[in-house]
């Protein structure tokens, strides 16, 4: 059998590795290759906020394994999170920037999220 909820984690834990070691690179080797500087966190942060949202609405809240989120929470959850990083945080400090592709890609990430990783639980097991 191929359990797509381990390459599900496995695609989970390798998108936080990869955010981790950009970081790590960006802030202390100060290695900089700026498309990825500048779009990479952006990409990875709605996949990586939703699928930890989805799993505390299972485990902490006791949904059961069949909750995922609706088209509807996904949309509202891309456009606070939009509407926050990319309005209110460059108004709140200096350190932040708005950038209209952030948003594109938040939205690439949201849709990343719902279209592969927003199943019910039992149905990331596959025969194969």
């Amino acid at each position: 059998m191929i359990y797509l909820k381990k390459i599900s984690s496995a695609w989970f834990a390798g998108m936080l590795l990869l955010v981790l070691l950009h970081q790590f690179l960006e802030k202390w080797l100060e290695i900089r290759i700026p498309v990825i500087d500048n779009y990479l966190d952006p990409l990875l942060l709605m996949p990586i906020l939703l699928h930890l949202m989805l799993w505390e609405r299972r485990i902490l809240f006791k949904k059961d394994l069949h909750y995922v989120f609706s088209l509807f929470e996904v949309i509202v959850l891309f456009i606070v999170v939009s509407f926050v990083a990319e309005y209110l945080f460059p108004r709140w400090s200096m350190g932040f920037t708005a950038d209209g592709w952030d948003v594109v890609c938040y939205a690439c990430g949201t849709l990343i999220f719902y279209f592969f990783f927003n199943v019910p639980y039992e149905q990331l097991q596959i025969e194969s």
